[in-house]
């Protein structure tokens, strides 16, 4: 068996309303009561390995959660990348490229970004070549994003993307994926 705990970051810097994701922000204020919180969800686990997005949202975690490893970083654990649209406000985003999008996620990418399409490919390409070669009886802690949570979910319990958005994953969210083999795995959320 393989055990990979994935961990959304905390609450980042930055005011509610603004499109982010590849976006290099950093930690607010309550880091430390939402880090130690996120400790607490994860029971003192000893992982094997520990990977991170190298955003500082998530290496600042990684540091706080795993002092005593070494961690390291992997562009393909980044968050989506919603290019000329980063840092804008939701509100202020042209509504005819928000429809377009809206419309086929899987497929557009109206912002000159990633497609959610994309996006997924790139998050589980990555996470299955890591499956393939973590070796058995190893535990694995992964601090990213909510969107590779998302695409992680879709995989292990095969929810399509339209509905993956309906699953709320708080800041500080936990999920622990046990993988037995390839045919049979299980998805535990420690933290939502």
């Amino acid at each position: 068996m393989k055990q990979f705990y994935i961990i959304r970051h905390t609450t980042p810097n930055i005011d509610q309303g603004i499109c982010y994701g590849i976006s290099d922000l950093d930690i607010n204020k309550n880091f430390e009561n939402e880090a130690t919180d996120i400790k607490t969800a994860l029971n003192n686990i000893n992982p094997d390995f520990v990977l991170s997005s190298p955003l500082q949202r998530c290496n600042k975690l990684a540091q706080f959660l795993f002092p005593e490893k070494t961690i390291k970083y992997n562009d393909n654990l980044k968050e989506l990348d919603f290019g000329n649209w980063e840092m804008k406000k939701w509100a202020d985003i042209d509504p005819n490229e928000m429809h377009v999008w809206s419309e086929d996620i899987l497929n557009q990418s109206p912002h000159k970004g990633e497609s959610f399409g994309q996006f997924y490919n790139r998050t589980i390409e990555y996470f299955n070549q890591l499956e393939n070669n973590t070796p058995d009886n190893t535990t694995t802690a992964i601090v990213s994003h909510s969107g590779v949570i998302r695409c992680l979910l879709m995989k292990f319990l095969e929810i399509p993307y339209h509905k993956i958005f309906s699953w709320q994953l708080d800041y500080g969210a936990v999920v622990k994926i046990s993988v037995y083999n390839h045919d049979y795995s299980q998805v535990k959320i420690l933290k939502g």
